[in-house]
Parts: C-alpha cells; structure tokens; sequence
C-alpha cells in the first residue's frame, strides 16, 4: 500500500476514534478505528511508523482538543490567529509523542 493512502488511512481511523467519545459517542469505534490503525502499522518501516502515528495522532487530537481553541479564543480574549497557534501547539506535540511511540513499536 502506498504512503499516500497509509496517511489517509490514519487520518481517517484517528477521526474515528475521537468519534467514539462524548458529545458523538460511537463507543464501539474506540474498538474498531485503533484495531485499523494497529493493522496498518503492522507491517511498516519505523519512519513510515511514524509517520503514520503522527497522522493518526494528528486527526485524534485535532479534533479531540477543539474545545481548547473556543476555550482561548472566546472566554480568554484572544485573536483567531493567536488561538489557533495555542491550539495547534499541544496538538502537534501530542501527535509527535504518539509518533514516537509507534516509531519505537516497530524498531
């Protein structure tokens, strides 16, 4: 499989999964997204593997943590811009850390 579907794939899975939880609440997707990407990266190289925990990591948390931007922009008073650059920081971090985890799963 291609690098380019792969990516996708975990995008998609790591959509899915924050899916699972509240306010959508899907619960058996908190099963079967994670159960996906664990197949995908399976067989990959630890580059690829990390790459592929970033997206997947990516999605899961950009659109688990989307609270974090109304949170700053509306209740702290911060500009647009400056909110989606606090939001994006610790999202970023996130994914770097679960990216980690599967580059290390798969050495």
């Amino acid at each position: 499989m291609n690098m380019f579907l792969s990516s996708l794939i975990a995008l998609i899975t790591g959509a899915l999964s924050a899916a699972a939880f509240a306010p959508i609440g899907y619960h058996y997707l908190g099963f079967i997204a994670p159960a996906i990407f664990l197949f995908l990266l399976h067989a990959q190289k630890p580059r690829a593997a990390f790459w592929l925990g970033f997206c997947y990591g990516l999605s899961l948390f950009g659109i688990g943590v989307s609270w974090f931007f109304v949170s700053i922009h509306t209740f702290g008073g911060t500009g647009v811009f400056l909110s989606a650059v606090f939001t994006s920081l610790p999202i970023i971090a996130m994914s770097c850390i679960l990216g980690i985890g599967c580059y290390l799963a798969n050495r």
